[in-house]
């Protein structure tokens, strides 16, 4: 699942190219309805949900916990999906969300506490079982990422 049809298509053709395109079911997920990509569809049947900085892109808290439920309430939670988000990390001395300037600086959009996010997956119906810190990863320029393993 993305917002962007171009990153769909490099999916497809990553796993088209490693021999694994069957089991890839693109679903573009529209920005303002982010719920109607969990709808009964052909995707129904995954079991992983692997989200990599997608959070920090959000523009609100709230608008995170509406794609968190709706995900929690997903087919995938259904069968015992697994789920894998990562966010931006807000300790001290970390990014602070500017809910603001979404055009010049989306990336800056929504960071969360460690603790307040753990706790807003389990208020969506997630049971987080750990946390993986990233002071600076390698391939991205920037610092504070948080990787969190969960299920329903």
């Amino acid at each position: 699942m993305d917002v962007s049809e171009a990153v769909l298509k490099e999916c497809q053709a990553q796993l088209e190219q490693s021999g694994n395109s069957s089991v890839f079911h693109p679903v573009k997920i529209q920005i303002p309805d982010p719920e109607s990509a969990l709808k009964p569809s052909a995707h129904e049947m995954q079991i992983c949900f692997y989200s990599m900085y997608v959070f920090e892109l959000f523009p609100s808290i709230n608008y995170c916990q509406r794609v968190l439920s709706d995900r929690a309430d997903g087919a995938s939670s259904r069968w015992g999906g697994i789920h894998s988000d990562q966010i931006r990390d807000s300790r001290p001395a970390g990014p602070t969300p500017r809910h603001w300037g979404y055009r010049r600086g989306v990336a800056n959009m929504c960071s969360f506490e460690l603790d307040a996010f753990w706790r807003l997956c389990e208020s969506c119906g997630f049971t987080p079982h750990t946390i993986q810190l990233v002071p600076r990863p390698v391939e991205v320029p920037d610092e504070r990422y948080a990787y969190f393993l969960m299920t329903r």
